[in-house]
C-alpha cells in the first residue's frame, strides 16, 4: 500500500511538472514574434522532410534536380516529416511543429524528475526538473525548428530506459534503449561513440560475463536504427558535398572561433578562404590547422585545452542573435513579461556555477566508480547507474567538442543533466556534511 501511495505521489508531481512546463513553453510561443523562422538549418530541415513526404527524396535541393544529401543526418527531418504529412499548409506545419515540440520539451522535464528521483531525494528531484521546465534557453529552442528539442527528449529518455533496465536486468527494456540511442544519434551523430559508455556500464555492473545478453540485445537495437542510414549513405553520397565531420574539425580550428575579424566570431568561413578545402577533407583540416598551430603554438594550446571548454559552456549563443537566442526574436515573454524577465536573468546569473559545479561532480564521481573502490555500482544502489550516466554524458560531450566546434548551441541539450548532476553534488555534499557534524 506505501508502495502505491508513492507512485501515486510521484505521479502528481510529474503531472505537475510536466503542466508548469507546456503552460511556460505554450507561453513562450504565443507572445513569439521572429524574423524569418524557416531559414539556415531549419530551411535544410523542412525542405528534407518536404521532398521525403513529397519527392520521395532526400534531398536538400528546392526544385529540379532532386540530388541526393547525406550531410544531415535524417533524425529531426523524418520528425518534420510526420507534420508536413498531416499539414495542408506551411503556417500550419510550422505552428504544429512548435506545439509538439513545447509537449517533448516538457516530457523531457518529466523524465529528469524521474532520472532525478533514482539519484537523490524528492525536494532536489523536484528543483532538477523544475530548473528544466523554466531553463530559458530549452524554453527558447522550442520556438526554433532546430533538433535541440527532440534530441534532448530521445537522450534523457534513453537514459531513463537504460536506468529501469539496469535494475529489471529486462532484455526487452535493454532493446528499447538501443533504439532510443540509435534515434538520437541519428537526430545528433556526436552521439555515436555514447554506446561505449553504456557497456561499460553494463560490464561494471553485472560483469563482463554475465551482461553478455544485455550488451548484445542493446548494440543490436542500437545498429538496426543506424544501418538503414549508413548503408543508404554509402550507396548515395555526394562526390562534392562537404563532410559534417570534417567542417566542425575546421570550425573548430579557430581560436575563439575567430579568422582574423573579431565581428565575424563564429563565423571564420567567411572570411578564411582555405575554410573549403578543409571542409571537404578531415585530412586537409588536420593539415592546415597543424601549419597554423606551429606558428602560434601557445595560442593554439590555450584554445584546444581551455577555450573550447569554455567557450562551449558559455550561456552567451554565439552563432546567432545572441543571448539565448539563435535566430532573431522581436518580442517574446522575455522581453514583456517581468516574471519571465526575472527567470531568465536568474538563470543565467547561475548558469556558470552550475555548469562548475556539475562538471566538477561529474568528473569526482566517475573518477570514483572508475578508479576507486569508492563506490560500488550495483542493482541494489540504483542511484550510481543514471548518476554515472549523465556525469559521463558531460565529459564525454565536453570532450567531443574539445575536438569538434564547441558553439554553445550544442550545449544546450546538456542543461537538463547539468541541473540533474548539480543538484545530485548538492545531495552528496550536503548529505556527508550532515553525517559528519552528526557523527
Amino acid at each position: 500500500m506505501k508502495i502505491e501511495n508513492n507512485n501515486h505521489r510521484l505521479w502528481l508531481y510529474a503531472i505537475a511538472i510536466f503542466v508548469v512546463s507546456v503552460i511556460f513553453r505554450l507561453a513562450y510561443l504565443a507572445m513569439l514574434d521572429i524574423e524569418n523562422p524557416i531559414r539556415a538549418d531549419a530551411f535544410k530541415y523542412y525542405t528534407l522532410a518536404y521532398n521525403m513526404v513529397v519527392n520521395g527524396a532526400y534531398s536538400v535541393s528546392s526544385s529540379e534536380p532532386l540530388l541526393a544529401s547525406t550531410y544531415i543526418t535524417p533524425g529531426y527531418p523524418l520528425f518534420l516529416a510526420l507534420f508536413v504529412f498531416f499539414s495542408n499548409s506551411v503556417n500550419s506545419f510550422y505552428m504544429s511543429v512548435l506545439v509538439g515540440q513545447a509537449v517533448l520539451s516538457s516530457l523531457s522535464a518529466v523524465f529528469a524528475f524521474y532520472i532525478s528521483k533514482r539519484i537523490m531525494g524528492l525536494a532536489l528531484s523536484v528543483i532538477a526538473a523544475v530548473c528544466v521546465a523554466l531553463s530559458p534557453h530549452l524554453n527558447v529552442f522550442t520556438g526554433y525548428m532546430l533538433t535541440e528539442t527532440l534530441f534532448i527528449f530521445l537522450f534523457l529518455a534513453a537514459i531513463l530506459v537504460i536506468a529501469i533496465a539496469v535494475e529489471k536486468r529486462s532484455l526487452l527494456l535493454f532493446a528499447s534503449a538501443g533504439l532510443l540511442l540509435g534515434f538520437a544519434t541519428l537526430v545528433r551523430p556526436a552521439l555515436l561513440l555514447f554506446p561505449i559508455i553504456v557497456l561499460i556500464v553494463l560490464f561494471m555492473v553485472y560483469g563482463v560475463k554475465n551482461s553478455k545478453l544485455a550488451a548484445i540485445s542493446f548494440l543490436l537495437a542500437f545498429i538496426l536504427v543506424l544501418s538503414p542510414w549508413f548503408i543508404w549513405k554509402g550507396q548515395n553520397e555526394p562526390k562534392d558535398e562537404v563532410s559534417l565531420f570534417s567542417s566542425s574539425i575546421a570550425l573548430g580550428g579557430y581560436p575563439d572561433l575567430i579568422y582574423k575579424d573579431p565581428g565575424l566570431r563564429g563565423l571564420p568561413y567567411r572570411e578564411d578562404p582555405e575554410y573549403n578545402q578543409m571542409a571537404a577533407s578531415t585530412k586537409a583540416a588536420v593539415s592546415i590547422i597543424w601549419s597554423r598551430a606551429k606558428e602560434q603554438p601557445l595560442k593554439y594550446l590555450e584554445w584546444y585545452l581551455y577555450g573550447k571548454l569554455v567557450t562551449f559552456w558559455q550561456s552567451e549563443i554565439i552563432v546567432g542573435q545572441g543571448g539565448v537566442f539563435v535566430y532573431p526574436v522581436n518580442s517574446s515573454i522575455y522581453h514583456k513579461i517581468p516574471l519571465a524577465k526575472l527567470i531568465h536573468n536568474l538563470f543565467l546569473s547561475m548558469h556558470f556555477l552550475l555548469v562548475l559545479i556539475a562538471l566538477g561532480y561529474s568528473v569526482y564521481f566517475c573518477w570514483c566508480q572508475l578508479f576507486t573502490a569508492k563506490f560500488k555500482m550495483n542493482t541494489s544502489s540504483r542511484c550510481h547507474v543514471p548518476l554515472f550516466l549523465g556525469a559521463m554524458s558531460l565529459i564525454y560531450f565536453s570532450a567531443i567538442h574539445m575536438a569538434l566546434a564547441p558553439l554553445p548551441r550544442y550545449a544546450v541539450p546538456l542543461y537538463p543533466l547539468v541541473f540533474m548532476v548539480a543538484c545530485a553534488a548538492v545531495y552528496r555534499w550536503g548529505t556527508f556534511f550532515l553525517k559528519s557534524r552528526l557523527g
